[in-house]
């Protein structure tokens, strides 16, 4: 029966791809449609199955975890529909709703897990509990992600497609995390899609779905990945801010950020709840007490700035060195090794031959936001598996722009010859 379900789900996701605008209308033709999320499904089984593998190896992983848990959900929901609904507001803990932020002793710490729970369990209903038939549930209900990355750099880049193509789609490691069930797969979705409706009300005007779409991104993010959005919206406002100035967009985020970096500091002054540089601290804390065979050696951090300043050369190194081979131990640190130095290969290729040009406020924002969560991740976390999946998501965001301005020989004879003619 699950592999009826399967064929069933799979043929009518593939023809519902050609029918959807955003799809349609992406740049992309059917068929490069259709396998993106083919690509996808892939990844989404081989996400499964590597969750298999470790299970057998009695190590439990979070989607197949996650899985149960629906399952477990599900049958209360049958059992009782008003208790599935209500227990979901259910705080036990005695300072109720506060800690927004906070990684521990938090509703809303645990609401990610929570909700996404839930929403297995509804899913459940129709797939009748099958896994990989949620897989293909999870690829085409986020392809809008990565096919929004697409349609932004293909906009700036018309003339590297192919490259935009590469950079949006087929960087490994987003295209393995972002496709399995887990919440790194919606909030690629969230993030995608704020960024495609962003870019879009700044080129066009601010049409009520952007601003819809970009408030319901950012409540997604809110549930799933809070941190991001700390991250998040600054970048957003250098970004406005250089896209309707006339000052290099560098220096427009240099500014914004300085500003940031004082309020980061600084609010908790004001606003005692609001103590980032706190937070930061027990998120790795909370770190610290965990065990696993990808742990490194990390310093502590401190509430402070010249805490902050000091192991911020750190905290970028291993989000863009490592793993380095010495780190290896098993297949996965060993193709994320391989990735990280293939990746900073192209970017010595990039230095050397790159076109010049003025920075668009988008690349802008691209440096600047994955800069700042490298170092947000780089600060909090000691585990290198970890670090490998949190950074995955703004990998597109650094290799497509690399991508699309490097200077190819044969464009440029391609180029000379159309100057010729």
């Amino acid at each position: 029966m699950s592999y009826l379900l399967f064929v069933l789900f799979l043929l009518l996701f593939v023809w519902l791809l050609r029918k959807i605008p955003f799809f349609r209308n992406s740049g992309l033709s059917q068929t490069q449609v259709q396998i993106v999320f083919l690509l996808k499904v892939f990844a989404g089984i081989l996400y499964g199955l590597v969750g298999i593998y470790y299970s057998q190896k009695g190590q439990i992983v979070d989607t197949w975890w996650l899985h149960y848990q629906g399952l477990k959900e599900g049958a209360l929901l049958h059992r009782d529909p008003h208790a599935f609904f209500t227990d979901l507001l259910r705080n036990n803990y005695s300072h109720g709703f506060g800690r927004f932020l906070s990684s521990r002793n938090s509703w809303w710490n645990d609401l990610h897990s929570n909700l996404f729970i839930k929403c297995l369990a509804l899913l459940n209903e129709i797939t009748r509990g099958h896994y990989f038939v949620n897989v293909l549930f999870f690829a085409f209900a986020t392809m809008a992600g990565p096919v929004a990355l697409f349609r932004i750099f293909h906009q700036l880049y018309p003339g590297r497609k192919a490259a935009v193509f590469v950079g949006a789609f087929l960087v490994p490691s987003y295209l393995f995390w972002t496709s399995g069930i887990f919440r790194d797969a919606p909030v690629a979705l969230a993030l995608g899609m704020i960024l495609y409706c962003f870019f879009m009300g700044l080129r066009d005007r601010w049409k009520a779905k952007y601003v819809v779409t970009i408030v319901a991104g950012l409540l997604l993010l809110l549930v799933f990945r809070n941190y991001l959005v700390v991250v998040l919206l600054p970048a957003l406002l250098a970004w406005w801010v250089a896209a309707r100035s006339r000052t290099h967009p560098l220096l427009v985020f240099g500014i914004t950020y300085a500003v940031y970096g004082l309020l980061f500091f600084c609010t908790r002054y004001a606003v005692p709840v609001l103590d980032f540089p706190q937070m930061a601290v027990e998120k790795q804390e909370d770190f610290f007490t965990l065990v696993g065979n990808s742990m490194i050696p990390a310093p502590k951090l401190q509430p402070t700035a010249w805490s902050f300043l000091t192991n911020a050369p750190h905290a970028l190194s291993l989000l863009l060195l490592r793993p380095w081979p010495g780190d290896v131990y098993n297949s996965f640190i060993l193709l994320a090794c391989i990735e990280t130095y293939v990746l900073l290969g192209l970017f010595g290729w990039w230095l050397l031959r790159h076109r010049g040009g003025r920075v668009e406020p988008f690349v802008a924002f691209c440096l600047f936001f994955a800069f700042t969560l490298f170092l947000m991740i780089g600060f909090t976390v000691n585990f290198l598996g970890a670090m490998v999946r949190y950074r995955s998501l703004v990998l597109p965001l650094l290799v497509t722009p690399l991508l699309s301005t490097l200077r190819l020989r044969w464009k440029d004879r391609e180029h000379m010859t159309n100057k010729n003619m």
